[in-house]
């Protein structure tokens, strides 16, 4: 079943055993062969079940590491597999606490650790890079298997194309289609917004994710970029229906006291890579909406609320915003 992250329900999908061999040896190609993978995503979900496919597949051993909390990458770490890899696939959310905990050493044992679930910003990849890790971004979804496009550039024989805005995706790994649905014939059209420049792909956002205010269309991820980049903590930019400009775009940002920037430098740091229209009307913190920061040695403790595949819950999201803006009406 697919995330829901838009509808909150997910969608089931059909995947046939020869998409799920493509995409495992399309990744073994693309990291420097087969090895032993650590589980730490929900294995209900395509990333999860992944790491132990891909292990069953090449006849080597997966290692549980829970819901993947430091300490538990760091004792998967100390996994004797002898000659064979040893990879770890994260959301962003995990390899943030993670680079926050002791264990982060540990982990530089990993021969790679994929990054994919959601947009994982340039400030976190660099962090995790400064620390040694060999840490790969993926792009893809559970209609292609998982992901099918590592750091940008397309694995086994997967095609990318942006048409009319949205990223399409053909190959060997793609699905047979939705359950009770058509069949995909080869070719998935996302609902993705990017670009290839150079035969690399930029992920821009989901287009469902898109704020229409004042008649300018805004990604959200855009702005998530940005913050990261000013220093802004654990953070989302959703869309709040509003009477005058149609929508209003308010960003939730973690991270409080002396390592947080404050608002006014925020603003300028949008300001100055997309320009005025691009900065959030309202900045909230976690505390506004009722949620704690998280605590780096938890992979469930506070922060944002999460999908089942580690993604950020955007609706609940949007939901916690509302009622806190509704506490703040005069009305109310």
């Amino acid at each position: 079943r697919t995330s829901g992250s838009t509808t909150g329900v997910g969608s089931l999908v059909a995947i046939s055993r020869d998409a799920l061999l493509a995409s495992a040896e399309a990744t073994e190609e693309a990291l420097g062969g087969p090895g032993h993978w650590v589980t730490c995503l929900p294995t209900n979900h395509i990333a999860g079940f992944q790491t132990q496919f891909r292990s069953a597949a090449a006849g080597l051993t997966s290692i549980d590491a829970g819901a993947g909390r430091p300490e538990d990458l760091a004792r998967a770490a100390d996994f004797d597999g002898k000659s064979a890899p040893l990879y770890a696939s994260l959301v962003p959310t995990q390899l943030r606490r993670l680079l926050a905990s002791s264990a982060a050493r540990a982990a530089r044992r990993f021969d790679a650790v994929l990054v994919g679930g959601a947009a994982a910003g340039a400030r976190l990849l660099e962090a995790a890079r400064a620390a040694g890790l060999k840490v790969v971004t993926t792009y893809g979804m559970t209609e292609t298997c998982g992901g099918c496009v590592y750091d940008g550039r397309p694995i086994g024989d997967t095609r990318v194309a942006v048409e009319d805005g949205r990223i399409v995706l053909s190959g060997s790994a793609v699905a047979l289609g939705y359950v009770g649905g058509p069949d995909f014939a080869g070719t998935f059209r996302t609902s993705d917004v990017g670009r290839v420049e150079a035969g690399r792909l930029t992920v821009l956002g989901r287009a469902d994710d898109a704020i229409t205010t004042g008649g300018m269309t805004i990604m959200p991820a855009v702005v998530e970029e940005a913050l990261a980049r000013s220093g802004a903590g654990e953070s989302v930019v959703v869309g709040i229906d509003d009477d005058e400009w149609g929508e209003i775009a308010v960003a939730v940002v973690g991270a409080t006291g002396l390592s947080r920037p404050t608002a006014s430098k925020m603003r300028k740091a949008i300001a100055e890579e997309h320009g005025k229209a691009y900065v959030p009307r309202l900045f909230l913190s976690f505390s506004d909406l009722g949620l704690s920061d998280p605590e780096p040695s938890s992979a469930g403790s506070g922060g944002l609320p999460l999908t089942a595949s580690g993604k950020p819950d955007r609706r609940a999201i949007r939901e916690l915003v509302r009622r806190a803006l509704d506490r703040r009406s005069p009305s109310s």
